[in-house]
């Protein structure tokens, strides 16, 4: 990771008094159904370059293609988003216990901590599941109780429908086909499985961090 490279960081750690107040920082996750740049972002995951913009054309295309679906009564909205707060590190106690290069090692702490509270939200649910190929709609809801299970096992923020795991299904599936993310089969159609693990990540990070 390196010193250098986290910021802000480095100037708490090098600047902090212990004898001044202390500094807590908090661990926010956010976990969302839908990203608007995913497709920008999934791009620069497979190029490697980083710096990246949108075009303007872009933009204003996609503006008026969903206005046009919302007009039409097929706009798939957004989906939930959620919020997931970890519990604080204290500077001082987090220098006191010695580290060697303690900015790096407050990044690492922090990062960390952050992965475990990402809320997961339907969308990311159900794309991890549709990762395994389940054959039916049985498979593939036994496939997200499954998940399901993991997580909770793993103490993960779960933000799923109020009336369970079945709503939650549907509630997802219906999203993820208005986008072409899955067809009526249950497979990925063929281009689309960067953005469906993109979405399926924050159940990896958990399951698998």
């Amino acid at each position: 990771m390196g010193s250098a490279k986290l910021g802000l960081l480095s100037y708490f750690v090098s600047g902090f008094d212990a004898g001044e107040r202390d500094i807590l920082f908090v661990p926010v996750g956010l976990g969302y159904d839908r990203v608007l740049e995913d497709r920008l972002l999934t791009e620069a995951g497979r190029t490697g370059v980083r710096r990246f913009r949108p075009r303007v054309t872009g933009v204003i295309t996609f503006a008026f293609r969903m206005a046009w679906r919302s007009l039409r009564g097929d706009f798939p909205g957004f989906g939930a988003t959620a919020a997931g707060f970890g519990a604080p590190i204290s500077l001082r106690a987090f220098l006191a216990e010695g580290h060697h290069d303690p900015t790096e090692a407050l990044g690492r702490a922090l990062m960390a901590r952050v992965a475990r509270v990402v809320p997961v939200l339907p969308v990311p649910l159900l794309a991890a599941a549709l990762e395994a190929a389940p054959a039916d709609r049985a498979a593939l809801a036994a496939e997200v109780a499954r998940l399901a299970d993991a997580l909770s096992a793993r103490e993960a923020v779960l933000r799923l429908h109020p009336q369970g795991l079945g709503p939650t299904v549907e509630e997802a599936l219906l999203h993820m086909q208005r986008r072409g993310l899955v067809g009526a089969d249950l497979r990925i159609p063929p281009g689309k499985e960067a953005l469906v693990a993109f979405y399926a990540a924050p159940v990896w990070q958990v399951l698998e961090g």
